[in-house]
């Protein structure tokens, strides 16, 4: 079953037996190990907000308060956070994909894993 990413979760993935074969488009990849300082891998929503937040201060930080340059400024900012890169097209929006998640064990894992074969159809 192909899921939308509302259900990359770890709730989710650890119901994997009950539910089959279960392929999310995430948006971000939820097998990377959680830094130590976090303690249990946090919502994707939290890794977001985060990654989302110190975007905008790298951006403020070479732009000042102007709300033009502050645009350019994110334009113009690549950065690496918790849920990968981040770089934005020449129209504003973010080049990356969705990432292929499949529930494995009761963990997310990228898919395709070991080989290019889809789970088998129940």
């Amino acid at each position: 079953v192909l899921g939308p990413a509302l259900l990359a979760l770890a709730e989710v993935a650890a119901q994997e037996q009950t539910l089959g074969p279960l392929i999310v488009a995430a948006p971000a990849d939820l097998s990377l190990p959680t830094p130590p300082a976090l303690g249990e891998h946090p919502s994707y929503v939290a890794l977001f907000a985060y990654d989302t937040t110190q975007l905008v201060i790298a951006a403020l930080r070479r732009s000042g308060l102007n709300r033009a340059r502050l645009r350019d400024a994110l334009a113009a900012t690549p950065y690496t956070g918790l849920t990968g890169d981040f770089s934005f097209n020449s129209l504003g929006g973010l080049q990356r994909g969705p990432v292929l998640m499949e529930a494995r064990q009761g963990r997310w894992v990228r898919w395709p894993g070991k080989s290019a074969e889809p789970p088998p159809l129940r």
